[in-house]
């Protein structure tokens, strides 16, 4: 709604006009320009560029980084924890349009109906599904003439990273090509990324089922940082091994720099973790190493780090 607003200050904020010397350097004011710009640009679906530093303040740099990898997707399930991308969903579904105000409040009614209803049904959200997605089914079956919008929406935001193993790595690749400036390996790699897309948009339609068809479950774990991070009560973070990256696993008890990396390895190429043992097991974890993470995964329940409501 920016573009509609009536604000000064906000209009020199959109313009970029609002800059000092020193100050965008703060935290709070990366993290501002980038929900501006990121939200709009689409800029959270790539994975996050970690600054170098100590090892005892990784979780805390890797957590806190503004920068992106341009050539480098998070995997579907990241994209659907990410505040970031959420925002860019519902911006892209909300905004086109006409800009009268009975035309937004036709649009917008549309989504809050579809909402409201689901909450008179006693809507509640489980840890095992990615809510997101769930509102597009729910929006699919009371407004069917704009669901094949609305799916594709997805699809295109998140390059088919919720559906697909394949295009999001045509995807990095032609995004190499395009940040060297090679022309021609670019235009390939882009012929070659909207055919995938349109194929996974034609098998999307028929079996809308094949949306979800690379995210796993929640694994969430109790992991301990060396040092306690700037803002958190204590050193106890909550840790999903189908999100996680190398410094998130790295909190978790008995996982080493290999067994870290042999297991994003796998995630990238085979697909999300159908439980603990099986993160153990495609890591190359002892049985005792396994054992410590059941045992993580029990002391997370009773300490609630990761209730939801």
């Amino acid at each position: 709604m920016r573009r509609h607003s009536r604000n000064p200050r906000l209009e020199e904020l959109t313009l970029g006009l609002d800059a000092k010397p020193f100050l965008p350097y703060w935290l709070s004011n990366l993290d501002r320009a980038g929900r501006i710009d990121g939200v709009r640009r689409n800029l959270f679906v790539q994975q996050q560029f970690v600054p170098a530093g100590s090892d005892a303040e990784a979780w805390s740099r890797a957590n806190e980084s503004t920068a992106f990898d341009m050539a480098r997707l998070k995997n579907g399930q990241q994209m659907l924890s990410s505040e970031g991308v959420i925002a860019t969903l519902f911006h892209r579904w909300l905004v086109p349009g006409e800009g009268s105000r009975d035309a937004i409040v036709s649009r917008y009614s549309q989504l809050f109906r579809t909402m409201a209803t689901a909450s008179a049904r006693g809507w509640t959200m489980k840890s095992d599904t990615p809510m997101f997605l769930d509102l597009v089914d729910r929006y699919c079956a009371d407004v069917p003439a704009d669901c094949a919008r609305i799916r594709n929406l997805v699809l295109d935001t998140t390059y088919g990273a919720t559906a697909d193993a394949t295009l999001p790595r045509t995807t990095e690749a032609m995004a190499e090509r395009g940040r060297i400036g090679d022309m021609a390996g670019f235009v390939a790699g882009l012929k070659q990324a909207r055919a995938q897309m349109a194929q996974l948009q034609t098998a999307v339609a028929q079996d809308p089922k094949r949306l979800r068809a690379m995210l796993g479950p929640d694994l969430w774990l109790l992991g301990h940082t060396p040092v306690k991070p700037p803002g958190l009560p204590s050193n106890e973070v909550a840790v999903n091994l189908n999100t996680a990256e190398i410094e998130q696993l790295r909190t978790l008890p008995g996982i080493d720099a290999a067994n870290a990396e042999r297991a994003l390895r796998s995630r990238r190429e085979s697909g999300a973790f159908a439980d603990i043992a099986d993160f153990a097991r495609r890591s190359g974890m002892s049985a005792v190493q396994a054992d410590a993470l059941e045992a993580s995964a029990a002391a997370l329940q009773k300490a609630g780090l990761n209730e939801r409501r």
